[in-house]
């Protein structure tokens, strides 16, 4: 573990293997046979393509690399980011491109090299972690160290809109370590379980009431998750996909009805991210990558 609730993503070694490549490189990119390997400064938490290079968020600063020729920076705080710690990317619909970190939303508008901050404290002025981000056209939702914030990119040049520190019966001020939209719902991920609720009236979030929930100490209604710690939430051909210390699921959830189904990886598997990748759901784990197509699981 990196930070309470958080499970280091890709790697706890101080390296970054260029094998990922492979992965997320898309056509025409340099092929390359075996692992290359490249020194970071701490733990790796998330790896991304940005332009045309691959970012490796840590804890020490985000390391870029150019797949075409191998050359390589890393960017720090130095370079304009406001702090060395990093969690989460992405790039929005009006190709922005967001960098959750510890204490800062960082923001790199379009066509632009340099980044702008805003800043996340608590009630007692320290640094609030962010986890997540999630795009709502207009706003960011952002998993966080003490719950969910709801960031408006427009009014003021971009500001916390709202934030909600309580889900249900999960319990106040918890780790949201993934945030994904559907239709009209957001959807969180806590240590403690799961939250969904409906986000087209942000406000009615403020009330823990208006959450429904699903523990991992809950025997009764989704006994699979039971004891277990979330890590990632993914949405995919119209079902919510958890990824587990001990295994994926699939959950299929109505006001009336819910039901859970594990996909058949070997006994034992952590799941460390979900993604959607090549119009697939791939899996990334402790016994390497999967992908699931909605039929069939292959690694």
């Amino acid at each position: 573990m990196n930070q309470p609730g958080k499970t280091v993503q890709w790697t706890n070694a101080a390296l970054v293997a260029l094998f990922t490549l492979a992965v997320l490189a898309p056509p025409g990119w340099t092929q390359l046979s075996g692992w290359r390997t490249f020194g970071a400064t701490r733990d790796v938490k998330y790896i991304d393509i940005v332009g045309a290079e691959v970012w490796a968020l840590t804890s020490g600063g985000i390391l870029a690399v150019n797949p075409a020729d191998l050359s390589n920076r890393i960017l720090t705080n130095t370079d304009g980011l406001f702090t060395n710690d990093f969690e989460h990317l992405l790039t929005d619909a009006s190709g922005d491109l967001w960098i959750a970190g510890l204490g800062r939303l960082i923001k790199r508008s379009a066509g632009s090299s340099s980044f702008e901050a805003f800043p996340f404290l608590d009630q007692n002025r320290a640094f609030v972690r962010l986890y997540a981000l999630a795009d709502d056209q207009t706003r960011l939702w952002v998993g966080t160290d003490i719950g969910l914030a709801l960031f408006d990119k427009i009014t003021d040049g971009g500001q916390i809109q709202d934030s909600y520190q309580r889900f249900g019966s999960i319990p106040s001020q918890t780790d949201v370590v993934d945030v994904i939209l559907t239709t009209d719902s957001v959807w969180v991920a806590t240590p403690d379980g799961l939250a969904v609720g409906e986000r087209l009236d942000p406000l009615q979030l403020k009330s823990f009431a208006n959450w429904a929930t699903f523990t991992t100490s809950d025997l009764i209604n989704l006994p699979q998750l039971f004891g277990q710690t979330i890590t990632s939430l993914r949405s995919f051909s119209d079902t919510i996909f958890i990824g587990a210390s001990n295994g994926a699921y699939a959950l299929s959830y109505s006001a009336t009805d819910t039901s859970l189904s594990q996909l058949p990886l070997p006994a034992g598997t952590s799941v460390f991210e979900l993604r959607i990748e090549n119009a697939k759901l791939a899996l990334y784990t402790s016994r390497g990558k999967y992908t699931y197509d909605g039929t069939t699981l292959a690694p």
